[in-house]
């Protein structure tokens, strides 16, 4: 688990930083790569093993700015008569070397972007051979962080694979009903699997899974089964075979539920990365496993190791219409040099419920971050805001000022206010101008008491600034913030900080992986 909230925090960190970001046009940008999973790919025989596997490359600056003439090169020379590429759009086969692929992107717009490369066995390639494939990540206006990961190693398998199939990105259940969902595993192996497990699991206890089959494990909490282990010894499924379970799992949503998400795989027995069931075991009939596409095979088959095991995860996201939902509001702020005006940073519930006053951890219910430029002097700030001396350290992601990256002034706020839905709390800080500027910004960043599901590109908005020697407009904004809950002066805001990154992170993950999986 801790390598997955690395990559959760990795990944929310990318998202946050992609929001706030300045680049002129003349800078040179830095920007991550990175690489997706090491990939096994099975012998070719007998008509399977056909099917090209996703490999992975992406690439991210931790601010805004646009990334121009983005080329990606493929190198796979290392895999000379053990795999070969598909060739992706916009990409060219080198004439000397068919294992190296030159792949043109063009421009992107928000910094950040990639490329999934099929690759299959060689015909005639043994079981163990392997190779590494490098990627190179160039762009006109930007180079690469040192240390990037930058390859993946791709080998050459002799057994079966099992592969989950994806029930796509999300589905929509309205509270107070049901729906089945129906699991089908493919054998996309070179030899036979014998005796699978297939389970599925909900992430946040909101949504509850009917059942009672005896060779199935119910896994219970918060009053009611979250999940649901099923083991088949005896069944043999042969490469380039589907087969799906005979009663579908049924998905119950009660009235009032939010969002959730499910986790839902399969494996071959003995495979040690799906753990042991927790719970208590069925007391009905035997789930059963049909075939779904040929007859079920009986004979015998040796148990073996699943050769790939990246393909036997999926994740799905469910929506029931409700949602807890906060969201930042930009604004602009008007006035003369060195005169004072009011900055005043909203945080809005975007939602249909009501949010808290506290978060389920106890920290308060409203919480920002206001980073200001340099060119803003602020003259004193609201209660329950403090100055960071460094802020978290995310702030790297907000090049707000990047020609006085000396000085960014960085506030902490917390409120304990509930908020009804479109009702909004203000932080209002008063502050001065420094110099003439045109639509210099302070960046807000939003988050509290929200579901998983939110919307998570509204956590990010801009409060511009305009002043100029004669401009004697009055200041925007005003103090009318909702009225004082007690919010405290003390924002806890590393532990708050690296909250955001996690949540935030998390459906770009889950989404990745879904795209690896399916394309397995």
């Amino acid at each position: 688990m801790a390598g997955a909230a690395a990559a959760l925090v990795a990944a929310g960190l990318l998202l946050v930083g992609g929001g706030a970001g300045v680049v002129s046009a003349q800078e040179t940008l830095r920007f991550d790569v990175t690489t997706g999973f090491d990939r096994t790919v099975p012998v070719r025989s007998d008509g399977h093993g056909d099917a090209y596997r996703p490999l992975s490359v992406h690439f991210a600056t931790p601010g805004s700015g646009t990334l121009r003439e983005v080329r990606i090169t493929v190198d796979g020379s290392q895999l000379a008569g053990t795999a070969e590429f598909d060739l992706p759009d916009g990409c060219v086969r080198d004439s000397a070397t068919p294992l190296k692929l030159v792949c043109d992107l063009g421009d992107a717009a928000h910094g950040f972007g990639g490329l999934d490369v099929g690759v299959r066995a060689a015909q005639g390639a043994q079981a163990g051979a392997s190779g590494r494939v490098a990627f190179t990540v160039t762009a006109a206006n930007g180079t690469a962080t040192p240390g990037s990961s930058d390859s993946a190693t791709v080998t050459v398998g002799d057994g079966p694979d099992l592969a989950i199939n994806d029930l796509g990105a999300q589905l929509k259940i309205a509270p107070g009903t049901e729906s089945a969902v129906r699991l089908e595993m493919t054998n996309a192996g070179s030899q036979d699997a014998k005796g699978v497990v297939v389970f599925l699991r909900a992430g946040f206890d909101n949504v509850g899974i009917l059942g009672n089959h005896s060779n199935c494990v119910y896994e219970s909490r918060s009053g009611a089964q979250r999940g649901v282990f099923c083991t088949f010894p005896d069944a043999v499924v042969k490469p380039g075979e589907t087969y799906a379970l005979k009663t579908p799992v049924t998905l119950t949503v009660p009235q009032g539920a939010r969002g959730d998400v499910i986790q839902y795989g399969d494996a071959l027995i003995g495979n040690d990365w799906t753990g042991e069931p927790e719970g208590t075991p069925g007391t009905g009939a035997p789930l059963e496993l049909v075939p779904a596409q040929a007859a079920l095979r009986t004979f015998d088959a040796e148990p073996a190791q699943d050769i790939d095991e990246y393909n036997n995860l999926n994740y799905t996201e469910i929506s029931t219409g409700e949602v807890k939902d906060v969201a930042a509001v930009g604004g602009t702020v008007q006035a003369a040099i060195g005169a004072q005006a009011d900055a005043v940073f909203r945080v809005r519930n975007t939602g249909t419920v009501p949010t808290g006053a506290v978060n389920s951890d106890g920290r308060p219910g409203v919480q920002i971050w206001a980073l200001f430029p340099s060119n803003v002097k602020v003259l004193s700030a609201p209660k329950g805001c403090t100055k960071q001396q460094a802020g978290p350290e995310e702030l790297a992601a907000y090049p707000l000022d990047r020609a006085h990256p000396e000085t960014v002034w960085t506030y902490g706020c917390s409120r304990r206010a509930a908020l009804k839905p479109g009702q909004d709390v203000a932080f209002t800080f008063r502050v001065s101008h420094l110099k003439a500027v045109d639509d210099s910004y302070a960046g807000v960043v939003a988050f509290g008491d929200e579901d998983f599901l939110a919307d998570r590109g509204n956590n990010v908005a801009r409060l511009s600034f305009t002043a100029a020697a004669d401009d004697g407009t009055a200041p925007a904004g005003g103090r009318d913030d909702l009225a004082d809950t007690g919010g405290s002066g003390t924002t806890p805001w590393l532990a708050g900080g690296g909250a955001l990154t996690v949540v935030l992170g998390v459906s770009i993950v889950l989404a990745a992986r879904r795209r690896r999986s399916a394309g397995a």
